[in-house]
């Protein structure tokens, strides 16, 4: 099991190097990675809680909520990122954080499905050739 006895004190340093970097004498924005899991979920968490504790005038940093819908995952898995995105959403509008969610998608002609089944060309040995297979990057 994992020891937790100096959890609160990293958690402490985490947040003042985050509010460090934010209040950096520079106007590029941040650009969060977003999955829904637990990494990306801490992540944003921590980043929240360090813009809370400047007072709103020193917030005027942009921060960008990234999460890509690959149009492959589980309708279930979608369904809990799409949710969490929402509740981000209205949370940090109700916080006044200068805090916005992006959500990207493949145009249809670079999808894992197209890029798999082929485009119609009627020649399925072909879908799986060097050059498609290398598309398929998710």
């Amino acid at each position: 099991m994992m020891d937790l006895q100096g959890l609160p004190d990293k958690l402490k340093i985490i947040k003042k190097v985050i509010r460090k970097e934010y209040l950096a004498d520079h106007s590029i924005p941040w650009i969060i990675g977003y999955s829904g899991g637990k990494d990306s979920t801490l992540l944003l968490h921590l980043v929240v809680e360090s813009l809370l504790s400047l007072p709103p005038e020193m917030r005027s940093r942009k921060v960008f909520i990234i999460s890509n819908d690959t149009l492959v995952e589980s309708p279930v898995y979608v369904g809990h990122v799409y949710k969490s995105l929402g509740n981000i959403k209205e949370g940090v509008k109700a916080l006044d954080l200068p805090i916005e969610v992006v959500v990207s998608q493949p145009d249809i002609d670079n999808t894992f499905w197209v890029n798999l089944l082929g485009r119609g060309s009627g020649k399925s040995c072909r879908a799986f050739s060097p050059p498609s297979i290398s598309r398929l990057a998710i």
